[in-house]
């Protein structure tokens, strides 16, 4: 976690179920449609997990055609309202993210009321206050919001454009068993569904990635648990007067070495603020006290207001585990025609490249696309593999780069990161920072580590790869033509 909050510190210097059910409908597989017709009209999708990526993917689908069923474990997410479960939580939509959105009618519009944009970045330790980044409308900022807020204006914007025969939406309802070769999948009230193909958006634990590796052998999966925990709370004012309102603060604490780093949501002065450390002990991420709790954070902050104290103190002391970041990475994104991953199932780096949401918003979009321009499912997903699995692994390099090999070569990298801070590559000096380039520009994640790391694969050597890894799964799987059916 220490290193998450050096990444996101160098980002901002530069860059009983609640279910609404709409239609319910039979599968039929693409290999039967008529050959004029786009492979994604009449398709039947189950998505799982109704975060950002699961959204913005149907409503793509759906524009173009096709039907889908969302399942989502988690309750329904509410604009303004935030998760009791501790997942409150900030993201930065950069570039790249607001690009995806924008693919969609309406919802950029949709999501950026429901955020504050900004790129202005504050350190402030004890008295001093460090100005970081201040970018001064030089280019469009980040926008910065909870994640429920960014879901619930996905989720209003796909209800109020879709028709309810093409569009059924189930929250409290996790998936508990698929069977791929069937087409079906089951939820835990005993619901089966059928479907032409399953998309895994159900984030670093994924089980439509466990499908997939109990079906396939050849699927590999690495997935570890990061250093650190962190808790969030959420406050309606920045906690301190010596906090700008409008930028993102990171502040470090007079004892200790769990820092708070606050990020603004809302014109209001909504904030979020995540309290980061390593330390297993420290009362701030496992006391259930809020006494102890708000006098550690009174030694610790004291510029923080009293009331904000007290309810920051209440709302660490009520989550009942701090959260851990976990990072995956898979060697191929999809299996036969059947199923595929997007997002943090297929790609994750735990906060540590501040891309996880806009990496996400753009493997949604480019399935759909895929999907839409290919004549088979096969075709479609095999295609989208090549394009996203290079830019999965290679993010995951530039936020994992290997440790240094000696005390010189961690010195060169250090005087290297200075210079480009100072400089930004201007005048020919240097380049520009690693998250300027990450957040503020569409170049490829594939090219950016190719310039700047040697020995990644081309993209003809990852295609023949890929190619060699997709044919190991057989023939592609026929469609059974099952009606889908429910025990309920």
């Amino acid at each position: 976690m220490l290193r998450a909050v050096q990444f996101l510190i160098l980002g901002y210097l530069f860059a009983s179920a609640d279910a609404f059910v709409l239609r319910n409908v039979a599968s039929r597989h693409a290999t039967a449609r008529s050959a004029s017709s786009s492979l994604t009209e009449s398709l039947n999708v189950t998505i799982v997990g109704a975060g950002p990526a699961g959204l913005l993917l149907a409503h793509r689908l759906l524009e173009a055609g096709a039907s889908v069923n969302i399942y989502e474990k988690r309750a329904r997410p509410i604009l303004g309202t935030l998760p009791t479960e501790g997942r409150a939580y900030a993201l930065g939509i950069g570039r790249r993210g607001r690009t995806a959105l924008q693919q969609a009618p309406q919802v950029w519009e949709a999501v950026r009321s429901a955020g504050f944009p900004s790129d202005r970045f504050r350190l402030h330790a004890g008295p001093v206050a460090l100005k970081l980044r201040d970018s001064a409308g030089q280019q469009e900022p980040s926008l910065l919001c909870f994640q429920s807020d960014l879901c619930a204006a996905l989720l209003k914007e796909l209800e109020q454009q879709y028709n309810p025969d093409r569009l059924t939406i189930r929250f409290n309802t996790p998936v508990a068993n698929i069977n791929l070769k069937d087409r079906m999948c089951q939820t835990e009230n005993g619901e089966v569904v059928a479907f032409d193909l399953i998309v895994g958006c159900d984030g670093v634990n994924s089980v439509v990635r466990e499908a997939m590796q109990k079906e396939w052998p050849a699927f590999e999966v690495t997935q570890r648990e990061l250093p650190g925990k962190f808790k969030t709370v959420q406050l309606p004012n920045v906690p301190s007067d010596k906090l700008d309102p409008t930028a993102v603060s990171l502040v470090m604490p007079q004892k200790g070495s769990t820092t708070a780093f606050v990020e603004p949501v809302s014109d209001s002065g909504r904030c979020c603020v995540l309290f980061a450390g390593s330390n297993a002990t420290d009362p701030l991420l496992v006391s259930s006290d809020a006494i102890e709790i708000e006098q550690v954070l009174q030694e610790r902050y004291p510029s923080f207001r009293p009331e904000a104290l007290t309810s920051a103190a209440e709302q660490l002391a009520n989550i009942p585990k701090a959260s851990q970041a976990s990072s995956v990475q898979c060697n191929i994104y999809h299996y036969n025609d059947v199923a595929v991953l997007c997002g943090d199932a297929a790609h994750a780096t735990g906060g540590v490249s501040g891309q996880g949401v806009n990496s996400a918003l753009t493997d949604s979009v480019v399935l759909a696309k895929c999907i839409h321009q290919s004549a088979s499912l096969r075709q479609a997903l095999i295609a989208y593999s090549m394009k996203q699995v290079p830019e999965g692994h290679a993010l995951y390099d530039l936020s994992f780069p290997p440790p240094p090999s000696s005390k010189l070569e961690a010195l060169g990298r250090t005087l290297r990161t200075l210079r480009d801070f100072i400089f930004r590559g201007r005048l020919g000096i240097g380049k520009l920072p690693i998250q300027v380039q990450l957040t503020t520009s569409l170049e490829s994640f594939a090219d950016i580590r190719r310039a700047r790391m040697d020995g990644f694969p081309s993209q003809s050597e990852w295609e023949r790869k890929l190619s060699t890894l997709d044919a190991t799964a057989g023939a592609s799987l026929s469609a059974r033509g099952k009606e889908a059916t429910s025990a309920t």
